[in-house]
């Protein structure tokens, strides 16, 4: 139980960075982009028990690496989505 909250701690953490290194104006809201992160850093940590099983009282650096790679992947796929969203209607407006 303690690992699934440090991946969504970790994805909240990513997603919240995420804002910060692209600061422009953004189609998602930032809350959007908090829960994207928190799901792929789940998923990521999730999968990662598939190469690194869990063990009792140990986290291994392999399941923080890819939580924090299915965090970004999670959270560009939810940007490059948005964004295909917005330049459609934008396209429909002019």
């Amino acid at each position: 139980m303690w690992n699934l909250i440090v991946f969504a701690v970790i994805g909240l953490l990513a997603g919240a960075a995420s804002r910060l290194f692209y600061p422009e104006r953004q189609p998602a809201r930032v809350l959007v982009t908090i829960i994207l992160g928190m799901i792929g850093a789940l998923a990521g940590g999730l999968l990662s028990w598939i190469w690194w099983p869990l063990v009792d009282g140990e986290f291994q650096s392999g399941n923080l690496i890819l939580s924090i790679l299915g965090a970004a992947i999670v959270i560009v796929v939810g940007a490059v989505v948005t964004y295909q969203r917005s330049l459609r209607t934008y396209r429909k407006r002019s």
